[in-house]
């Protein structure tokens, strides 16, 4: 399922949903080959760099 799917089928907006996965409050996928559609972007004020 999408998070946007999975965001119209619980009133939650993807944002939100985004936040509770980070926060680790929402269960992994059942399926093991399931794969996010965009990556997770960092959090505020995160220090990582994209350059090594």
């Amino acid at each position: 399922m999408r998070i946007g799917d999975l965001a119209e089928a619980t009133g939650a907006t993807p944002r939100a949903l985004r936040h509770y996965e980070a926060a680790g409050l929402s269960p992994q996928p059942e399926n093991p080959t399931a794969t996010a559609t965009t990556p997770p972007r960092p959090s505020p004020g995160s220090t990582t760099s994209a350059t090594s």
